[in-house]
């Protein structure tokens, strides 16, 4: 089974079967600018949305349903890409506001 490596080849980095990739052919691809996350007793939805203009209304473009220990790992996973992202790029900067309202202040680092 042929693979890609995506990303550096150490500890942190993904093998991509040629398997997974052909699974990916019909997929959609979607951009969002929005995401809600519902916990629940056996999993995690995180619903994505899309807000044109400040006048519409945020549409639905993906509603995702994770198991709570694969949204545990997405989490991890997505954490370190951004440490790898703002190690390389310099430090992605959030509103003070918007930490606050979700409550997040704390786990900035």
């Amino acid at each position: 089974m042929a693979t890609e490596n995506a990303g550096s080849s150490g500890p942190e980095s993904v093998q991509i079967t040629k398997d997974v990739l052909l699974s990916l052919e019909g997929a959609p691809t979607m951009f969002a600018n929005g995401c809600q996350l519902m916990s629940q007793l056996y999993g995690v939805q995180l619903i994505f949305t899309l807000k044109n203009s400040p006048g519409e209304p945020p549409r639905t473009v993906a509603n995702v349903h994770l198991s709570p220990q694969l949204a545990k790992v997405v989490g991890r996973l997505i954490r370190q890409s951004i440490l790898a992202f703002e190690s390389k790029l310099g430090s992605i900067s959030l509103p003070d506001a918007l930490l606050d309202e979700l409550k997040l202040r704390d786990l900035e680092e």
